[in-house]
């Protein structure tokens, strides 16, 4: 499992000598990627029925949509997906977007409306420094006017012309022409809806065949294989704690690498106890933890908030009754948590 940075010819070189295959996201400017996207546009029949990875209420949903491709002379399958959960945040991304642009194109003709040119000459040129202040944020940002046609005019005007002052009683205004620059902006919805169309899809390039070892691994599970590489990210986010990483009082660097191979030994003893315990879990068998709530996926941290707080204890004789006693200050629940570990009360003492 890899960012998009993997999809270089040196990685999938290196993954074939490991014998090993490789899933990651595939970056949007290669050209396999454009294609495929291109093709699942123009073949929406093609879809598989939408689909979820968890298990929640509020899951996304995706549709799958999977093809081939040759990448530097590899058999890649490209999984076309498009995320539910990706949609409600691009189109109000775009909403905004389009506000926004509509925004800046009211105060840009604002400004033009306070400007009156004497000739078309001098609108002319008011006009084209504009346009090229507009192409120079073009080469930093997007184009500028993504959802908007933008079509400058410029239109001639009669005013007449008075002195300060109080006028003469015989006194005929002056009439002069002046020019001015009208901005006509169109809302241009075709694109607007093409681009949220096609916004929640994304590409997943790998190398894994769909049949491995007798296995089938289809497009979906391929997306499930994915998906699940963010509970390994999750994890890591303990050996970056502030409360055990921030301050290290130790003199030498091989001590300091020693400290990190025990903080990700410690990680891994963390990750076995909460799969033995999620292994015996249901939605028919689920923990009750602590404020009385239902644990149907329970997290090592809300397992430890279960358990017990005893001191060790250490009986030379009276074992028994000191067991008997013992025991009775259990809960049902924490007698349940040291069965799935295949333990009971004893360990305490």
């Amino acid at each position: 499992m890899a960012d998009s940075a993997a999809m270089t010819q040196d990685t999938l070189f290196a993954a074939k000598e490991a014998k090993t295959f490789l899933i990651s996201r595939a970056p949007n400017g290669l050209k396999m990627v454009k294609h495929g996207q291109k093709v699942a546009e123009e073949q929406p029949g093609e879809w598989l029925a939408p689909s979820t990875t968890a298990k929640t209420n509020n899951a996304s949903v995706y549709r799958v949509q999977e093809q081939s491709a040759i990448y530097y002379g590899f058999d890649v399958r490209l999984i076309v997906l498009e995320s539910s959960a990706l949609d409600k945040k691009k189109r109000h991304t775009f909403k905004r977007t389009k506000e926004q642009e509509f925004t800046l194109l009211q105060t840009q003709q604002q400004a033009f409306d306070k400007c009156a040119f004497h000739c078309k000459e001098d609108a002319k040129e008011a006009l084209e420094k504009w346009a090229q202040k507009k192409k120079k944020k073009k080469k930093k940002k997007k184009k500028k006017w993504q959802y908007h046609q933008v079509h400058p005019t410029i239109e001639a005007r009669q005013t007449m012309k008075r002195k300060r002052g109080r006028p003469k009683k015989d006194e005929i205004p002056q009439e002069i022409m002046t020019c001015h620059i009208q901005l006509a902006v169109t809302f241009d919805e075709r694109i607007y809806e093409e681009a949220c169309r096609k916004a929640p899809r994304f590409v997943l390039a790998t190398t894994v065949p769909s049949d491995y070892k007798g296995d089938e691994i289809d497009a979906q599970e391929v997306l499930r294989l994915y998906k699940g590489q963010s509970n390994v990210e999750m994890s890591f986010s303990f050996l970056k704690d502030p409360y055990f990483v921030d301050e290290i009082y130790l003199k030498k660097p091989t001590r300091v690498k020693v400290l990190g191979y025990l903080f990700l030994l410690a990680l891994l003893v963390y990750k076995v106890f909460q799969r033995r315990i999620r292994q015996h879990v249901t939605e028919e068998t689920a923990l009750i933890g602590a404020a009385k709530r239902k644990l149907v996926n329970p997290t090592g941290q809300a397992i430890f908030q279960m358990s017990p707080m005893f001191k060790s204890l250490f009986w030379s004789c009276r074992a028994v009754k000191s067991n008997a006693n013992l025991a009775g200050r259990f809960t049902y629940e924490q007698k349940k948590v040291l069965s799935y570990l295949g333990l009971d009360e004893t360990i305490y003492l």
